[in-house]
């Protein structure tokens, strides 16, 4: 008797340890002026010989990002980000700042290119790489 509680305790027990199933995500892009991140986005940098930079940061499984382009305004409207996630168009986005979330773990390649008055700049274009842990 004792024997068979004994297994019943260890069966219930070991049950309990059984991981959630993995939930597919969908990746979202989230403009920064619609989001409250004042004192823990810490920011690293990444800057080229070319006039656009990008700095970003990894938390959890969102990226922050942050673009920094001379003589380019955002506030026209006339100018905008291609954000591509692992070879794939996610979102166009009018803000120089903005948040990918939903991210899986692993390594992403993250590529953003200018457009501006509809036209691609082939000589705005930037990429980089992120780790999900």
């Amino acid at each position: 008797m004792v024997f068979v509680f004994l297994i019943g305790l260890l069966l219930n027990a070991c049950h309990k340890d059984i991981p959630d199933p993995e939930v597919k995500r969908e990746v979202s892009i989230v403009p920064m002026h619609t989001v409250r991140a004042e004192n823990d986005v810490v920011v690293l940098g990444m800057k080229s010989e070319q006039s656009f930079s990008v700095q970003h940061h990894v938390k959890e499984n969102n990226v922050y990002v942050e673009c920094f382009i001379p003589d380019i305004s955002f506030t026209n409207r006339n100018t905008s980000l291609i954000v591509s996630v692992d070879g794939k168009q996610k979102k166009v986005v009018t803000t120089a700042a903005f948040i990918i979330k939903g991210l899986s773990k692993g390594s992403h390649q993250i590529q953003l290119q200018v457009v501006e008055k509809n036209q691609r700049r082939e000589d705005m274009k930037k990429n980089f790489e992120v780790l999900i842990r």
